[in-house]
């Protein structure tokens, strides 16, 4: 699998397998290699870097950040977090632009639904993060992605894919070497000159065949005229298509 050079956070995190509250992590610890603009991540040396600080412990979230950011952090819909808002659930900064994290986080937790108190519970104690918002079932929180894989599941998945990718390519590469497999360029203008290589010959059939077709008055031999001119056509394309399976690509 190619991995493009830079990625945003969200794309970064699906490409990983991360969930997002832990890209976030991985940023605020200084573990994720930034692109100038400071938005993408540059995604090869951020993997080589996680792989290399996995003993570092995760770092707290801050102490303040913006309503999407506070989304990114506990791993929810943006959605979600204006609901939050909305509801009184949030504490915010005196100017009410920014969320103060870990009052906000007590807060929803307080005034979660207290019957679904045993499913928060188990929510959190299956993520392990300590980061994502403790919501309750019929909340519109959690990671649209899904939380089927852990932080380092998620990487070993990934890893395991691209080694995979390199084996796959490994063997397209010996059995073009082989001659088991043709290059779709090498087949495509193969393929491309039989094809106007035929077009030609059916085109000039009515000046090489015209006189000689005007000249019998016998249905037979104009028969014969013209499934000669075919046959020899088709016998060409034939032998094009012929020496295009024999070629072996090295």
């Amino acid at each position: 699998m190619d991995l493009p050079a830079t990625a945003s956070l969200a794309e970064f995190a699906r490409l990983a397998g991360f969930k997002r509250a832990y890209v976030s992590q991985l940023q605020l610890a200084g573990r994720l290699v930034m692109a100038d603009d400071g938005k993408s991540v540059r995604v090869a040396e951020s993997l080589a870097r996680i792989e290399a600080t996995r003993d570092q412990p995760d770092p707290p979230p801050p102490a303040e950040a913006t309503f999407a950011q506070f989304a990114f952090i506990a791993g929810c819909r943006p959605s979600y977090v204006t609901q939050l808002k909305a509801d009184g659930r949030l504490v915010l900064t005196e100017d009410g632009k920014r969320v103060r994290v870990a009052e906000s986080i007590e807060r929803i937790a307080a005034t979660r639904d207290p019957s679904k108190a045993g499913v928060v519970e188990r929510h959190a104690a299956a993520r392990g993060d300590g980061l994502s918002i403790p919501t309750t079932e019929g909340e519109e929180g959690g990671d649209p992605e899904g939380d089927t894989e852990g932080a380092g599941e998620g990487y070993q998945y990934w890893r395991a894919r691209n080694e995979k990718a390199k084996a796959l390519a490994s063997e397209r590469e010996n059995a073009i070497a082989d001659g088991r497999l043709l290059d779709v360029e090498a087949v495509t203008a193969a393929v491309t000159a039989a094809v106007t290589t035929l077009r030609t010959s059916l085109e000039s059939l009515p000046s090489t065949l015209g006189p000689e077709l005007a000249a019998t008055t016998d249905e037979g031999v104009a028969r014969a005229l013209l499934a000669d001119a075919i046959e020899h056509a088709l016998e060409e394309l034939a032998r094009q298509f012929g020496a295009l399976a024999r070629t072996e690509v090295g």
